[in-house]
């Protein structure tokens, strides 16, 4: 009787960790995401995928993707990626990272979100004006409304 053996590789990426910070200018809302270099020597990249529910990610369709380069000294690189929405619902986005061999991805990094709020403060009221003149050792309010 003939055996049949059968050998499994298992894949494994380090995932990254990111953390980030926001921006807005106008009406564009600018999320900078950072995280740093995956261990694994076969990485070659990174795929950041965005949601706006927590885990609600379609892996299937990265809003962007950012190459590993060459690691100077001991330390690893740290890489960015800006996510510029334009047109920003008010809410909260969710982001993770992955990294990439090229064929397979690894498991996604830890979640950071970030509230967007679209809605401008309300103006400050009541506003008024008020002159001082200082007389010798006397201060007069001259109030002009």
């Amino acid at each position: 009787m003939k055996k049949l053996c059968v050998i499994f590789i298992l894949f494994f990426m380090c995932i990254p960790s990111i953390s980030f910070s926001a921006a807005t200018t106008n009406s564009v809302q600018i999320v900078e995401l950072e995280w740093g270099d995956s261990p694994s020597p076969d990485v070659t990249g990174y795929r950041v995928y965005r949601a706006i529910e927590s885990k609600g990610y379609d892996f299937t369709k990265p809003i962007g993707t950012v190459q590993k380069t060459q690691s100077v000294g001991n330390e690893g690189n740290t890489y960015t990626y800006k996510d510029v929405i334009d047109v920003p619902f008010e809410g909260v986005y969710f982001y993770v990272v992955t990294a990439t061999d090229g064929i397979n991805i690894s498991e996604p990094s830890n979640e950071v979100s970030t509230k967007i709020d679209t809605i401008p403060p309300v103006a400050p009221r009541n506003v008024e004006r008020k002159t001082y003149i200082k007389l010798g050792d006397k201060l007069l309010i001259i109030d002009l409304k």
